[in-house]
């Protein structure tokens, strides 16, 4: 697949940037297409508790108690929305993958959750430094940006315009984004 050649995928590719450089917190970002998934990779210095004495595992919970709360106020009919969060432990990291399901989740729901995580992990969780001024660029907060892959606010992913696996990841300051 040559990326010059497909602007739908350039798209895409611009959407994982965008979420990268507009928050740092985030190390990672999949999508699965089979699954329909996209996955937010958090990582985390290794500690028992946190700040205010509670485990990793009584954290999630309140993240997921503020998501289904969030949900509550967002969508009066109340979707079935589908969220997990897998923990794997490497050394002195804990690397937080948080799943959710493109079918519901937004782009104002992803600018939320990393802000629960940030806010409740920030003094283990790991992030680059990353300039203000370049996260105006992409327009993630601006509510009128009218690109193709937001409809209605939430994330449209195009079958044929994307691999069966995207990664974007961070290396060395750079964004590197996978297809395959």
């Amino acid at each position: 697949m040559r990326f010059h050649e497909n602007e739908e995928m350039m798209d895409y590719i611009t959407l994982f940037v965008s979420v990268l450089i507009c928050f740092p917190e985030v190390g990672t970002i999949k999508y699965d297409r089979e699954a329909k998934r996209i996955a937010l990779t958090f990582i985390l210095r290794e500690a028992k508790k946190d700040k205010n004495g509670q485990s990793t595992d009584e954290v999630l919970d309140a993240i997921k108690k503020s998501l289904d709360g969030y949900h509550q106020f967002q969508n009066r009919q109340r979707a079935a929305f589908f969220y997990e969060v897998k923990q794997n432990a490497y050394e002195d990291y804990t690397v937080l993958e948080v799943v959710r399901d493109v079918a519901t989740v937004t782009r104002a729901e992803i600018s939320f959750l990393v802000e629960l995580y940030r806010l409740h992990f920030l003094e283990r969780l790991l992030m680059e430094n990353v300039d203000p001024n370049i996260i105006d660029e992409y327009g993630w907060y601006d509510e009128n940006r009218q690109d193709v892959f937001f409809d209605k606010n939430k994330l449209a992913f195009s079958d044929e315009a994307m691999g069966k696996q995207v990664l974007a990841c961070r290396e060395s300051g750079r964004v590197l984004v996978y297809s395959s």
